[in-house]
């Protein structure tokens, strides 16, 4: 839902997406629009060396690749960075923290409640820890928006 709209008014998008069957669709989707700009990486963005845990609401057709994605080579700066992780919204903002800090990208995440535990507080301090000047925008406790 974010990519396409994304595709259209950008130069270069990058999607990362651990399940393979979402990866598929987004593939198709790109093609019916006929998006040459969008780079489909099936992979789960994490902070740590261990496996991420990807609670998806799709199926649990996941890919068993993970990195950070300050390791990620990517050929442009981003200047968005859009997190929609179901739960592992700190995991990927952690293991961004070098991408965020050199670059200051616009950062917007989807914040969600997990077994009980909501990752919109953590996800706010971390990032005003990366970059300090970044001004927000909070929706409800829901959605937290970075930018410069």
């Amino acid at each position: 839902s974010w990519t396409i709209p994304a595709a259209l008014v950008s130069k270069k998008v990058y999607a990362f997406e651990p399940n393979i069957d979402c990866c598929d669709i987004l593939r198709d989707n790109l093609t019916l629009n006929n998006l040459k700009n969008v780079e489909v990486i099936n992979i789960a963005l994490t902070c740590s060396k261990k496996a991420p845990i990807i609670k998806s609401c799709y199926n649990d057709n996941n890919t068993s690749q993970w990195m950070k994605l300050d390791d990620v080579w990517i050929d442009d700066p981003p200047n968005l960075i859009k997190v929609d992780v179901e739960g592992a919204e700190l995991d990927v903002i952690k293991g961004a923290r070098h991408t965020i800090q050199t670059f200051k990208p616009r950062i917007f995440v989807e914040a969600h409640i997990i077994d009980g535990y909501n990752t919109y507080e953590d996800v706010m301090k971390t990032v005003m820890e990366f970059v300090p000047s970044y001004k927000t925008e909070v929706d409800r406790g829901t959605y937290c928006i970075f930018y410069q």
